[in-house]
């Protein structure tokens, strides 16, 4: 290839670009830019300040040179290179940046400092000795871990003689722990315990109190009288009387409709061909009944005006709207009465919440019956007085009431096999 002959290589890659393009002016710019950014910043973003200066000072005359000493043989090269550069800012890194003493003391410690109770040096010995005093306290912990019994574990019960055998983990492992039984932070229920009665049910009670209790007891009944008609009404009266019930003739006569009328039923399938017309689900289409193209476009045009008279009306309605805002307020106002009502109501539930009884199993808890005396009943002296009811009921009542046990039945006892019944001979009874 001749000299002078310029070598033609492919630009529509940039593989030849960086080959064949000179960009030494380039690098050398930003070597120059990358030394100025070391060295003090860019020469030309500094003020005229920071590069000229005024020479205030007179001509000092001219001293004779004095004979310098031989200068000392300082730092290589090579060594001075490795220095740092005071020019050279350090870069600003919150890993590389040290806290200072005031910025690693505690809340407790800066108050402490700031009053002057003690002094930078014995704080840093009280925090030096917490540290020490963790560490040992850890290092005593993972010796624990590592130390093995020393005794027979199979005894009834072994003597403790480490304190670091003391541990929690290593007690539940090879020595008998006390079992931990759960505690009940909250109780069930905001029943008392023994509830006060009402003071009808004293031997002694005046006209109101008796008279009032035996109301409620009344009122209990009729209760209980309503959700038994209830049952009854549901399953029952829904039943024929003896008089009325089925008998075998009416049974074979209900089941045998309906079997014997043939001809009957051949006379209703005979229909007529107007009938027949009637009872088709598409009747045949006549050429008279076909629409013309007028009464179409007719029916189309009244279309689009019942749509426009819609959009019409829906118009008017809503500007309507802007002179019913005393009718709004009203009802933005009831709105909020009722919503706040039922809070109140809703607040009022939550409170009686801790009254109730929940339903813990199966079945429904049911009050007891209450222990009324009639007026006849009554006595004014206690000595007389009768006593009604049971205390273990009444205990137990109250249990499934505060619910802390379920409501339950008492279990029926079905003997499987009939008892024999074998007469002894030592005690038979003597008969004539």
């Amino acid at each position: 290839m001749e000299a002078g002959k310029k070598q033609r290589v492919n630009k529509n890659k940039k593989k030849s670009w960086r080959k064949h393009i000179d960009i030494n002016d380039v690098e050398d710019y930003l070597d120059d830019k990358r030394l100025q950014e070391r060295t003090g910043g860019l020469v030309a973003e500094k003020p005229d300040e920071a590069l000229f200066f005024v020479d205030s000072k007179k001509a000092v005359e001219k001293v004779l040179p004095v004979k310098r000493k031989r200068k000392e043989i300082g730092k290589l090269r090579c060594w001075k290179n490795l220095e740092p550069d005071p020019n050279i800012k350090p870069v600003n890194s919150g890993k590389n940046v040290r806290k200072n003493f005031e910025k690693r003391l505690s809340t407790k410690e800066k108050v402490a400092r700031e009053k002057g109770i003690v002094s930078k040096k014995q704080l840093l010995v009280e925090r030096n000795r917490k540290l020490s005093q963790r560490l040992r306290d850890r290092a005593l912990k993972e010796k624990t871990k590592e130390l093995c019994a020393t005794y027979d574990l199979w005894e009834s019960e072994p003597v403790v003689t480490d304190p670091l055998h003391t541990e929690e983990h290593y007690m539940r492992v090879t020595k008998k722990m006390p079992i931990k039984y759960p505690l009940m932070r909250k109780k069930p229920s905001a029943i008392d315990a023994v509830e006060v009665a009402h003071p009808g049910a004293s031997y002694n009670p005046s006209y109101e109190d008796h008279k009032e209790l035996i109301d409620l007891a009344v009122q209990r009944e009729i209760q209980k009288k309503k959700a038994e008609m209830k049952i009854i009404r549901a399953t029952d009266a829904k039943m024929p009387s003896k008089a009325n019930a089925p008998t075998a003739e009416t049974w074979l006569k209900e089941m045998s409709g309906g079997l014997f009328n043939d001809e009957d039923d051949d006379e209703d399938m005979e229909h007529t061909p107007e009938e027949l017309e009637k009872l088709s689900v598409n009747p045949p289409i006549r050429r008279e009944d076909k629409k013309t193209k007028t009464e179409r476009n007719k029916e189309k045009k009244q279309k689009l005006k019942e749509v426009e008279m819609q959009m019409l009306k829906e118009k008017k309605s809503k500007d309507n709207e802007f002179f019913r805002l005393k009718a709004l307020k009203k009802e933005v106002s009831e709105r909020e009465r009722l919503i706040e009502e039922r809070r109140l109501i809703k607040k009022a539930a939550q409170l009686q919440e801790p009254y109730k009884t929940k339903k813990l199993g199966k079945m429904k808890f049911e009050e007891p019956d209450l222990e009324v005396k009639m007026t006849q009943e009554l006595e004014g002296s206690l000595r007389k007085l009768k006593p009604e009811g049971h205390l273990l009921i009444d205990r137990f009542k109250n249990l499934q009431k505060r619910n802390i046990i379920e409501t339950r039945q008492k279990a029926k006892f079905d003997r499987r096999y009939k008892l024999k019944f074998q007469e002894k001979r030592k005690h038979r009874e003597v008969t004539l």
